[in-house]
């Protein structure tokens, strides 16, 4: 083993001899991941934009590496796509001199195995052959000629075992099904008795509740409002009537079925709204407690199809409430965002439901604290409401934030590693995400285990399309999927996901649009004129100040090629950050995305099957209360002969 590890180390003294050294970008490579050193030519090089006044202050580029022989370490293929280092903090790396005919050495890992701050950092990309395998260069130096291979290592045919062990889940954890059965029963048996109890009749159940409702609509329109003690509410808003749609309750069984396919199991929580919790301290409340017996109707259609939802957080958050001075912004009529109290209920009530799997049992704890912190102006920057000595209406309102062993506020990323995802919009981001005060940190504090977060501001319906763009690989330490859903979440379906997979199925580029080319490709449709511009590297749709509709129609044309193809891909890749609607048409077929600002990735793919039709229409429609412009920066179309279709399962 050492005169192996020796053998290694002369290979690199004497290669370097003959090199020069650019740098490194501080990015360890892991023990476990296989790297190979090579040496080879740089046959393409991507551009790298301007680093000073980017709006991304890190990132790096693409180049094709012929390798002209394996030094050391395991099988890659002769041709593939390295990922070097661009700028970090808009100051460029020495590998950014490189260009194209360069001879260069450097240790190459499969890219998919790069930690988070790599794979999830911008990349200037035009590199168009799509069938290359990915690999991060680490160690890059530029040689003046090669070195002689000193043994003969074959080039490989097929991706590397790293990249096709990460598709693999974590076993199935018995004992927890079968406590998770358990559970599901138990609610069902809570529901069903009290359904009974009312006759067996939703409706009628509902009808006999039109007094209380009106006792509380009076409240409510008089923005009524009172301390208890030291505890502070006001006669919020009420969910009455249907407060769900079939077709929510039908996607996310689809949601339930792609993560069991995938050994990780779901569990929703609906955030209730934030008069639901205090409906019995402004009117006389029924004798069971329930005020709209459609939420428990919705719960029991989830639960028969053996979707896991807490169905009792209305009643913990009555317990609770008197034990924080805010439940919700109630001092803010308008305001819905969870306040410190109701996160603290539902991080506890997610926190006594994972306690059930091995591997979170098993799972190393953080050293976390408690320590107050202050809001501040700003979102969610409110003051505390008058009428209590002990609070002064003058200061910021006050809530508990979790700290690190380091005494700041703890950090949670879109990782890997944790047995434990947290999936959600702006509700899991209050009080403040910044200060360590939200669901998940709260959920961190109590059980000691740092979760992995998914977050995307406005974007609650997107969370299948959103993990399912991530790639199985996201998902393959993860036991359990927690989603703290916004009430409003239920009107309508979460989102389908492509028609086939896009990440998975072999696609060919064939045709691409960029820079002044966009001006080839994009016409406008139906009154959209004035909204769309083109500079130098985008296409700019910019909505009208004080228009009501924010949205413009643009008009593509699909390349002949496609024909050749059963199925194809639209991409839009954006130079924006922004919340947009996107529905695009395509013969028939409807496919779109909802973006937020806090996604990583700026490419969205759309998948349909090939018609005759040579039309693609597309609406975007931009947020009315931000009015973020957008920027397209490239079209491309891919076709795809045999398409790869999602794992999922019926059955858990």
């Amino acid at each position: 083993m050492r005169n192996g590890i020796l053998t290694i180390f002369l290979l690199l003294t004497s290669l370097l001899g003959a090199a020069t050294v650019l740098g490194s970008d501080g990015i360890s490579i892991s023990g476990g991941v296989s790297s190979s050193v090579v040496e080879g030519t740089l046959t393409q090089v991507s551009k790298l934009p301007q680093a000073e006044g980017n709006s991304y202050p890190d990132c790096y580029f693409t180049a094709i590496l012929e390798i002209h022989h394996i030094v050391s370490g395991k099988s890659v293929p002769k041709r593939l796509v390295v990922v070097l280092p661009g700028f970090f903090a808009r100051k460029y790396a020495p590998e950014a001199r490189l260009k194209q005919g360069d001879k260069v050495g450097a240790t190459l890992s499969p890219f998919a195995s790069m930690p988070d701050k790599v794979r999830q950092t911008q990349q200037a990309d035009e590199i168009e052959e799509v069938d290359l395998e990915f690999y991060f260069a680490k160690d890059t130096v530029l040689l003046q000629h090669f070195t002689a291979p000193q043994t003969a290592i074959p080039f490989s045919q097929d991706k590397d075992s790293a990249v096709q062990a990460a598709t693999a889940f974590q076993p199935v954890d018995l004992d927890a099904r079968a406590a998770r059965q358990s559970q599901i029963r138990k609610d069902l048996e809570e529901i069903n008795g009290l359904l009974t109890k009312h006759g067996g009749d939703w409706n009628k159940w509902y009808d006999s509740l039109a007094g209380f409702r009106d006792q509380y609509k009076k409240q409510y329109e008089a923005k009524a409002q009172r301390w208890v003690g030291d505890s502070f509410f006001s006669a919020g808003y009420v969910e009455n009537g249907y407060i769900y749609r079939p077709e929510f309750v039908e996607s996310v069984i689809n949601f339930k079925n792609y993560l069991s396919a995938r050994n990780v199991d779901l569990i929703l929580v609906r955030v209730p709204k934030k008069g639901e919790i205090v409906d019995d301290l402004f009117a006389t409340a029924p004798a069971d407690k329930v005020s709209n017996p459609h939420l428990l109707r919705m719960y029991k259609e989830l639960l028969e199809a053996d979707v896991e939802i807490i169905n009792d957080i209305i009643p913990r958050a009555k317990e609770k409430r008197f034990e924080f001075p805010l439940m919700y912004w109630y001092q803010d009529f308008s305001e819905d965002h969870p306040a410190e109290g109701i996160s603290w209920v539902i991080a506890e009530e997610l926190a006594k439901r994972v306690s059930r799997y091995k591997s979170v049992k098993a799972a190393p704890r953080a050293n976390l604290a408690l320590k107050k912190t202050i809001a501040t102006p700003g979102w969610l920057g409110l003051k505390w409401p008058t009428g209590n000595p002990k609070y002064d209406t003058s200061d910021f309102v006050r809530f508990a934030g979790i700290v690190d062993e380091k005494n700041r506020p703890l950090s949670l990323k879109q990782g890997e590693d944790s047995p434990i995802l947290i999936v959600g919009s702006s509700f899991i981001a209050a009080p403040s995400l910044s200060k360590g005060a939200t669901i998940p940190h709260y959920f961190a504090y109590i059980t000691g285990i740092i979760p992995d977060l998914v977050h995307r501001n406005d974007a609650d319906y997107m969370m299948p399309r959103s993990l399912a763009r991530e790639g199985d690989s996201f998902l393959r330490n993860k036991v359990v999927c927690l989603f703290p859903f916004v009430p409003w979440s239920a009107y309508k379906a979460l989102a389908s996901l492509p028609i086939f997979d896009p990440n998975k199925s072999d696609k060919i580029l064939l045709a691409s649009y960029s820079n002044a080319t966009l001006r080839e490709i994009i016409s406008l449709i139906e009154n959209s004129e004035g909204r769309l511009t083109f500079s130098e590297d985008s296409a700019n749709i910019t909505p009208p100040e004080n228009a009501s509709d924010t949205g413009v129609k643009l008009r593509l044309t699909v390349p002949n090629s496609i024909s050749d193809y059963s199925h194809f891909i639209l991409s839009l890749e954006f130079a924006s950050v922004d919340r947009t609607n996107i529905s695009v048409q395509y013969s028939g077929q409807l496919d779109g995305v909802k973006r937020s600002d806090t996604q990583n990735n700026n490419e969205e793919l759309f998948t349909f099957v090939t018609k005759p039709e040579k039309l693609i229409d597309i609406a975007l429609i931009t947020d009315k209360v931000l009015r973020s412009p957008i920027k397209i920066k490239k079209i491309n179309f891919y076709g795809v002969k045999k398409p790869v279709y999602y794992q999922n399962k019926s059955d858990s």
